[in-house]
């Protein structure tokens, strides 16, 4: 900890953030690339990411030097929040930063979560996901799992309604693809299994970071 520090500023509100720059080159992706000079954030000794949400920012520093997550994470989110929840938002952040380690725990977590109270994404949620993640990730298929095993269609609110005409083409494609899975189904396909939906390793930071 006694190495340089970088100041990030993230949000409208450019919260800054002074974070240890050992700290951050353990991972190969985002800041690695931005610290080695190859990026212009770095002319004036700042790094902007302004259209980041600096409370899924917050779960990305915590994990990253306390190695775990937050509690923020695991609190309740209003069905009707006008935005994502955190731990949605720090998932995709994860991905674009490229920590595949707290991408690792945030799919433990939501796994846990929608499994133990069978629960489905939001529309909001959906929508939020397929926007900002590559079609390869395996959260999209969890996503498009949960939804149909757990009746997603059926147990729609008003809002989400509203919304459904906002789904992306590939999550229906991948719903219809599912739900005609399920229907033809003579074994129980309704049980998600963890091992289904994992993350892969980048460069040299391994999931047990």
């Amino acid at each position: 900890m006694q190495s340089d520090t970088i100041v990030i500023e993230v949000g409208a509100e450019k919260k800054k953030y002074t974070l240890h720059k050992e700290v951050l080159l353990h991972y190969p992706g985002y800041f690695r690339g931005a610290l080695s000079g190859r990026f212009k954030e770095t002319d004036d000794g700042i790094i902007a990411l302004w259209d980041v949400d600096f409370d899924a920012f917050d779960v990305f520093v915590d994990f990253i030097y306390d190695k775990k997550l937050p509690d923020c994470v695991y609190a309740p989110w209003p069905l009707n929040a006008p935005i994502v929840s955190v731990k949605i938002r720090a998932y995709t952040l994860a991905e674009r930063l490229i920590v595949p380690s707290l991408k690792h725990a945030l799919t433990d977590m939501i796994f846990q979560s929608y499994r133990s109270l069978k629960a489905w994404p939001m529309s909001s949620v959906i929508i939020h996901l397929f926007a900002n993640l590559p079609e390869t990730d395996p959260m999209l298929q969890f996503m498009v799992d949960s939804f149909c095993v757990h009746d997603g269609v059926g147990r729609m609110n008003a809002r989400s309604i509203e919304m459904a005409d906002q789904f992306p083409q590939d999550f229906l494609v991948r719903m219809l693809l599912k739900l005609n899975k399920l229907s033809k189904s003579t074994t129980n396909d309704n049980n998600l299994k963890r091992e289904d939906y994992d993350v892969r390793e980048y460069g040299n930071e391994t999931l047990r970071n």
